[in-house]
């Protein structure tokens, strides 16, 4: 595909020329993202348009949830150990091949970083496009946690993640499919591999629990890719001429900051209190039994 220059949000004309008083509700709802999209995306299904068709899709995710709760409600739960073990390795795999290839079309990453207004060429711009797909994938970790009746892994943070990703491939892919925008897919394809790795071991059974002591630090992965990513979404500040949308990294920075907040949480409720209450336990434990010797 040919370098065809971008109206979208990295050129600061773009907004302050929008009109206010003709704002109408067609503008809002088709001629804006007609208007600021990047053409080199435009034709993809799903990108073409306004995000209505991607927030349909998250829409029926939620409601899919409520509806496979309910109807599991006095019911037993199922196993689905064969396919999360073939569901995970399908991951493992799809995420990895990703990953290779990113990095070996964006000279081992570095064409992410520093705001270049280099586009990806079309092989890449589709493999960018199969990330945003297997977002919907993703889903099917909802599903499993539905049938298995695990309503305690279906959390704030499990459904708001699973509903943001899509939307942020949507904006990379439609707005800035080039530079800076496959920082996300590449960093996340590698965290992924590790993560659906870890699950395809905890989904072969319990032969494999003693191998399976590493799985808080999924989590401290997860939280060093969001600060990552904070300060990837920085650089329109301290990178000379950035020439990158500051709407987009604007997004990716709040993304990137509220992720890091509510994972972090995660790892604190998870770990740190558990050890702790873990630690009191142990020390009222010592405490009973030196009172019990010096009796």
């Amino acid at each position: 595909m040919s370098p065809i220059k971008s109206k979208v949000f990295s050129d600061p004309s773009s907004w302050t020329s929008i009109d206010i008083t003709k704002v109408t509700l067609d503008y809002i709802l088709y001629e804006f993202w007609e208007e600021f999209q990047d053409p080199e995306t435009a034709q993809l299904p799903l990108i073409g348009g306004g995000p209505w068709n991607i927030l349909g899709i998250v829409g029926l995710y939620l409601i899919a949830i409520y509806i496979g709760m309910r109807m599991m409600k006095g019911r037993q739960p199922y196993s689905c150990q064969r396919a999360m073990i073939w569901y995970n390795l399908f991951n493992v795999i799809a995420n990895l091949v990703g990953f290779i290839a990113a990095m070996a079309g964006t000279n081992f990453g570095l064409d992410v970083w520093g705001c270049k207004k280099k586009y990806f060429p079309t092989h890449l711009l589709y493999l960018g496009y199969g990330y945003l797909l297997l977002k919907f994938v993703d889903f099917l970790d909802t599903l499993f946690f539905i049938l298995r009746k695990k309503d305690n892994q279906i959390t704030f943070l499990h459904v708001t993640h699973h509903c943001l990703m899509p939307i942020t491939c949507y904006v990379g892919l439609k707005f800035v499919p080039y530079g800076n925008s496959g920082f996300t897919p590449l960093i996340n394809s590698f965290v992924h591999v590790i993560m659906y790795f870890y699950y395809y071991l905890a989904a072969l059974g319990p032969s494999m629990q003693q191998y399976l002591w590493w799985k808080k630090y999924i989590t401290v992965v997860q939280l060093v890719q969001f600060a990552i990513g904070i300060a990837h979404a920085l650089q329109i500040y301290y990178v000379p001429g950035c020439d990158y949308s500051r709407g987009v990294a604007t997004f990716e920075l709040l993304e990137a900051i509220f992720f890091f907040a509510i994972f972090f949480r995660f790892y604190k409720r998870t770990y740190w209190n558990r050890r702790r209450t873990s630690t009191t336990e142990k020390n009222n434990v010592d405490g009973e039994v030196a009172k019990v010797k010096s009796s």
